[in-house]
């Protein structure tokens, strides 16, 4: 497996004001237009198309960028805007003074810090570090690209908050990232579409001796074929898990899934070591995946 990244189709989605119509009480729709929706939702389950399956994860495919050289994506997620007051006072204190503490030994004192409710893997926890991050678990805050046109009451005001931690599962390197938007999140960049990963290329391929030398061999492409789908998780939350389809035919993968208005994402990135055994990459996605649940007391 390689850690390059990766483009995708576009899909589109479910007009969220149809979303909220449907859900608003005391309102009924016409009979003609009860009768259209009944048939435009059975139209839906039996073609099983993934335009279907994306509008009912909450996580869908945005914007895509493909070419030889380089390819990205965009993620649409159902998220929510947490105001500032509902995180820890430790770290709204720690905003204000303008340093977050990053570091964290422990989940427990990290999603203290945070102050919100994530879910929580013992899996991952009890797992051994990565050697993408050189800490348990880390907090930081990411700031718009574009302070200068905030309101002066609004800059240095983080748009998200962020968890990340890196573990070593079945020889594998998982990198996982929990997004916590705040109300500084621009709400229309939120409904394009956030980054997901990205790839640069071209790749260069080589041939490997026996006294340990390589010899280049000449360039691929990183233009990939993707699709989507639905994982029904062990907490009872729809994942979705994005497949990335090199031209020779190796897959990687990447999941998403939102609980309680935060966004997960876990990424299985390559064998932590040389003469590993390899696992079934997609079976350990959805092992993790299933490894998350109400943390309680942790």
């Amino acid at each position: 497996m390689n850690t390059e990244k990766w483009t995708m189709e576009v899909m589109g989605y479910v007009d969220p004001e149809l979303v909220e119509g449907a859900a608003r009480p005391g309102r009924r729709l016409p009979r003609a237009a009860r009768a259209g929706l009944i048939a435009a939702c059975l139209c839906l389950v039996m073609t099983g198309s993934v335009w279907a399956l994306d509008t009912l994860l909450g996580v869908r495919l945005g914007e895509t960028e493909s070419s030889f050289g380089y390819s990205a994506f965009d993620i649409q997620a159902e998220v929510e805007r947490f105001d500032l007051s509902r995180f820890s006072g430790e770290l709204r204190e720690d905003l204000e003074a303008g340093e977050l503490r990053w570091t964290h030994p422990s989940w427990q004192s990290a999603a203290d810090y945070v102050g919100i409710p994530m879910l929580y893997s013992p899996l991952l926890d009890g797992a051994a570090m990565g050697a993408g991050m050189n800490a348990p678990y880390v907090v930081d805050g990411g700031l718009t690209a574009d302070q200068e046109l905030l309101p002066e009451e609004e800059r240095d005001r983080p748009e998200q908050i962020r968890l990340a931690f890196s573990r070593v599962v079945d020889n594998v390197e998982v990198t996982v990232y929990v997004h916590l938007y705040t109300q500084y999140a621009d709400q229309e960049e939120l409904e394009a579409g956030l980054p997901g990963v990205a790839w640069n290329g071209p790749r260069t391929l080589y041939r490997e001796h026996p006294d340990g030398s390589r010899t280049e061999i000449g360039k691929a492409g990183v233009e990939m074929e993707f699709r989507t789908e639905g994982y029904e998780m062990a907490c009872g939350d729809t994942a979705t898990i994005v497949t990335a389809r090199e031209q020779h035919g190796a897959e990687e993968y990447i999941a998403y899934f939102v609980h309680g208005g935060v966004l997960y994402e876990v990424h299985p990135l390559a064998l932590a070591g040389e003469g590993l055994e390899a696992p079934d990459f997609r079976e350990l996605a959805e092992k993790i995946l299933d490894s998350f649940e109400a943390p309680g007391e942790v």
